[in-house]
């Protein structure tokens, strides 16, 4: 399966854990080395491969262990500029705006 902006998250959770155990098993290895390599509890190994649930913590820490924490850089990509290029100009974004309603300008004449 692909994961794309038409799956749901029960469907992309599922897939990152099947994809994960596969490329867990091709390197030979158990749950068990899995969570000794990792520091993640085997229960939420196990957990994890069954249902696609984990912390955030705990799927860094099995892309870690797997050697394969590089491949997060493509989730969400850099911007154009470095974070010292957007200081320069003087511009970093800390928090979306809010829409400003569209305000209308009463004439008298409406009824």
């Amino acid at each position: 399966m692909t994961i794309n902006n038409y799956s749901t998250l029960s469907e992309t959770k599922t897939e990152l854990a099947q994809r994960l155990k596969a490329y867990r098993l091709s390197l030979n290895r158990t749950q068990a080395q899995l969570s000794e390599i990792s520091g993640v509890s085997l229960g939420a190994i196990k957990s994890f491969e069954r249902s696609g649930s984990a912390s955030l913590d705990t799927l860094l820490s099995l892309l870690k262990a797997l050697s394969l924490l590089g491949n997060a850089d493509a989730l969400i990509p850099t911007l154009g500029l470095d974070t010292v290029a957007l200081h320069d100009l003087g511009h970093q974004r800390q928090r979306a705006r809010k829409k400003k309603k569209a305000t209308t300008m009463p004439w008298g004449d409406e009824q």
